[in-house]
């Protein structure tokens, strides 16, 4: 009888038991939103943690690229203007973001709801057609609803992008045993293109695994040199396919602030990590798949002969369990360092289980033969059993409702409620019985789905005041109710952090602050240096002083504080706080005498800095900052109880008209409270608007405390710690700074007329010298300069554009190319007519052809990475991970 694949009416089955499984996660996320309020069934939101502080609002960006009004490449809103290549796959090419498309903008934050639900739907139906390929019973439908509701989903959704890979994952799969079965490789190379241009970091996690797989596949086919071959060729056409978006995308990410200002270790560092970071979570990963392991659990011990077919899968499940344990390979798999959300290939993990599980359902090895006596009993014992294990279930879960996958109490609890479950699914297998195993089987997968679902998603509590979806509702409050217009030049400044890193996504108002990762590390640097904020990559609106601000091209503020009006002038206010206007204002584009040296040893500190580079705008020989040195400065001191540290009063005489600045240098152990003139200064920041701690984790840059004119202040400072030796205390002359105003504005005068991706300048120059435009370099820009190709160069320490200009007339044009792109349309166009090519001669139908050096040197590459990934990524940590648990036990015992 011919199965049902090869039956019309089978193959109707079969679709509608692959679309089954997207209709009841719909069905359970739809009741899960309905009994947690959560939008469209109330003001909740699925959207937490990392989603509300960084993804949802580069969705703005995707949102702004295609309804036509922003490049994929370049955002002149974030970061003073930043390349935007190397999340573009991600926020651009993938197909499904094409649902922004009927989204309005003001509802990105409630549409998560929904493009949640698809991405789910997309990947159970990816891994139900996946499995449709090889049996045709209702695991299929079960085999979809576990691979979206593993503990790798569970834990990571906040991270929505990671979910790209996890819905195209089964299709490469799909295509990839295609190939490796002598077919068609044309699909494969579509796919792992699409793949690669959607997320290239997941994807290095992606081609590990592919490799590991074929190694353990190919070892005992008598034709393995012809496999290599063509799954060395197919993969890179894809590879080429896909280097419009790969080759910027990498090269983006090697100038980038997660490379260079994370904590990556040499190779002999990671050997010696066997502490076992979030080993809880990591666990975890193994959610869902309690059904397969009791099967597993079950061949072993009633027939281990039938588990030796099964091998190959046991095989790569154990190189994926691995990495649970050593956290050396763990470190490995993710190129060398990760910030939270260890094994973020943890889907492979379920996929692998739910391919073992697949391969027993299809040969019907769950079907156990046992006397009549242990039938009966273990049908009565599942059946009574299955009331108290969802009870368990739902206790466990529900722990995680509060604060989600941050509170990590509960994660403790899992491995007993895995040994329940597991327990569980032996009982419901010694049953014997097919409808009985795949209903209570099926039934159970369904209640670990759904209160998983409502265990994780949209947790009530807000872990961490950055991370709150007030952040994007205040931005979209704030632009409607000050009328803020959408200007990328004309930036804004949110002094108190308020509205957190991403809010000009959101907001279409350039400014400083950034947290897209793409940021180059020079500019997250040189900011610094200017006395700006930080945050682990993030660069923030809070710090740095009227002058850096004016240069910056910084026109208003919004703070929930009220400012000095010496400073700022008030616009309106709002419930969300007050809009000002920036007294104090340069053009956007100021000529350098020259470039700036600023790792001098004159410069110690951000003062300093400032002085330089003021000098160098304005040619007057006079610091704009005078620094006071603080031991001077000190009329008493006393040990101080109550803070476990010292209170120091100090007088600074202040002559002309300044602006008090306080900042605490780089590297300092000190925190500190001020009091001045008897007033307590508040350092707010996020929603803390009464913090009085300096430095703060989002506000520790430069702090400015008022204007005083020909006065003594007082400054009162507690010091947490040894003193005050890392404090600097500055006053910035405002009569000297409006003197270089008047010099800045006569040097030159332009006007300027900005882009999706180009900037042009006219004017006239009064001197020569650089042209030095607020806007991070990125050696992508390219200029014409009255009709004449130029260079733009890269200053203050490779952080700024600045171009090289003549006394006279200005017509400037800037245009940005992402570096690599033009590299990358030339390989991908090759790759396509190559693969025209192949189609019209039909060359990869699988005709038998003698080994040819193509052949040769693909299988010593293939050898060479599968090699180079066993020894280096496994077998030197396992070694070393051993050798150091043994010394440990032998010295400190267990």
């Amino acid at each position: 009888m011919k199965s049902l694949i090869e039956n019309t009416n089978g193959k109707k089955k079969i679709n509608i038991l692959i679309f089954l499984s997207p209709l009841i996660v719909m069905g359970m996320l739809m009741i899960v939103y309905y009994l947690k309020g959560i939008y469209p069934f109330g003001k909740g939101s699925v959207s937490y943690y990392d989603m509300s502080q960084n993804y949802i609002p580069i969705y703005y960006h995707t949102f702004d690229v295609l309804h036509g009004d922003k490049s994929c490449f370049w955002d002149w809103y974030s970061g003073l203007g930043g390349s935007m290549s190397d999340i573009a796959g991600n926020y651009v090419y993938n197909p499904i973001n094409i649902f922004f498309l009927f989204v309005k903008r003001n509802r990105i934050l409630e549409s998560m709801s929904f493009f949640l639900m698809l991405k789910l739907m997309i990947a159970a139906a990816a891994m139900s057609f996946y499995v449709s390929r090889k049996i045709e019973n209702s695991w299929i439908i079960w085999s979809g609803i576990l691979y979206v509701s593993c503990g790798y989903i569970l834990q990571y959704y906040s991270n929505i992008h990671f979910l790209d890979i996890v819905m195209m994952f089964p299709f490469l799969m799909w295509s990839y045993e295609m190939l490796m079965n002598r077919e068609r490789g044309i699909i494969y190379i579509l796919i792992m293109a699409l793949c690669l241009s959607t997320n290239i970091y997941m994807m290095f996690m992606v081609s590990v695994y592919l490799v590991l797989k074929s190694f353990v596949i190919i070892r005992k086919s008598d034709k393995k040199k012809k496999i290599i071959e063509k799954l060395g060729g197919f993969t890179i056409l894809a590879i080429m396919l896909s280097a419009f978006s790969t080759i910027p995308t990498v090269l983006q990410l090697l100038h980038s602030t997660r490379v260079f200002n994370t904590s990556n270790n040499n190779y002999l560092d990671i050997l010696t990590s066997i502490i076992c970071f979030m080993k809880e979570q990591k666990t975890f990963m193994l959610y869902g798949s309690e059904c397969i392991i009791a099967v597993i659990v079950c061949l072993l011990f009633i027939s281990k002969r039938k588990t030796r077919k099964y091998i190959e899968n046991v095989i790569m499940i154990a190189i994926l369990l691995i990495p649970i344990a050593v956290e050396s390979v763990n470190i490995l798999w993710h190129t060398g360092s990760y910030q939270h959300f260890p094994m973020r290939f943890g889907y492979i993990l379920s996929f692998e289980f739910i391919c073992l599980g697949t391969e027993i359902v299809k040969d019907k090895s769950f079907l156990f033969a046992v006397n009549i006596k242990i039938r009966t009993s273990a049908k009565i014992i599942s059946i009574a059993m299955f009331p108290m294990t969802v009870l368990v279930l739902v206790y466990f879960l529900m722990g995680f409702r509060e604060y989600g996958i941050r509170d990590l109490s509960y994660y403790h609890a899992y491995g007993l409620i895995a040994l329940l479950l597991v327990f569980f699914y032996i009982v419901t297998l010694l049953s014997s019985n097919r409808k009985i195993i795949f209903a209570l089987t099926g039934m159970m997968i369904l209640c670990q789905a759904f209160f998983g679902y409502y265990g994780f998603i949209a947790p009530q509590k807000v872990y961490s005041l950055e991370c709150t979806n007030d952040i994007i509702l205040k931005t979209e409050l704030l632009k409607n109710s000050m009328k803020i217009e959408a200007n990328p030049l004309s930036r804004i400044k949110n002094s108190d952090t308020s509205l957190n890193a991403n809010y000009p996504f959101v907001l279409e108002r350039g400014a400083v602050s950034n947290w897209t990762f793409g940021i180059d590390a020079s500019l997250q640097n040189m900011l610094r240096q200017l006395g700006y904020s930080t945050n682990y990559t993030r660069l923030l609106d809070s710090g740095g002083t009227v002058f850096t601000d004016a240069l910056l091209g910084i026109r208003n503020v919004f703070t929930k504080e009220e400012l000095d009006e010496n400073l700022c002038t008030r616009l309106g206010e709002c419930k969300e706080g007050y809009y000002y206007f920036c007294n104090y204002q340069l053009p956007f584009g100021c000529i350098l005498k020259n470039d700036i040296d600023l790792k001098m040893e004159e410069a110690s500190s951000e003062y300093d800095i400032q002085n330089v580079l003021f000098e160098s705008l304005t040619d007057i020989d006079k610091n704009l900052i005078t620094t006071y040195n603080v031991d001077d400065c000190i009329v008493s001191q006393k040990e101080n109880k109550d803070c476990n540290g010292y209170r120091y009063v100090l007088e600074i005489p202040v002559e002309n008209k300044s602006v008090l600045y306080l900042h605490s240098l780089d590297g300092c152990s000190e925190t500190f409270e001020f009091q001045i003139d008897g007033k307590k200064k508040e350092v707010p920041f996020l929603s803390v608007e009464d913090n009085c701690v300096y430095p703060a984790a989002f506000n520790n840059g430069i702090l400015e405390c008022g204007v005083y004119e020909h006065e003594i202040v007082e400054l009162v400072v507690d010091v947490y710690g040894e003193g005050l030796s890392n404090l600097v205390i500055g006053c910035l002359d405002l009569e000297v700074f409006e003197k270089g105003i008047s010099k800045i504005e006569k040097a030159a005068s332009i006007q300027t007329v900005v882009g999706k991706d180009f900037l042009n300048i006219i004017g006239k120059s009064e001197k020569d010298g650089l042209l030095f435009l607020p806007i991070g370099y990125n050696n992508g820009w390219n200029v014409k300069m009255n009709g004449q190709k130029k260079s733009v160069i890269a200053v203050l320490s490779g952080s700024f554009c600045a171009i090289p200009i003549q006394k006279g007339e200005l017509d400037i044009h800037l245009y940005y190319v992402p570096r690599g792109l033009k590299t990358g349309i030339i390989l991908s166009v090759l790759s396509v007519i190559m693969i025209l090519f192949m189609v019209v001669c039909k060359k990869d139908t699988g005709e038998e052809e003698k080994a040819g050096i193509l052949t040769m040197g693909l299988n010593v590459l293939f050898y060479l990475l599968a090699a180079g990934i066993i020894l280096f990524m496994y077998v030197l940590p396992v070694i070393a991970w051993g050798i150091i648990k043994v010394l440990e036990i032998w010295i400190f015992g267990f």
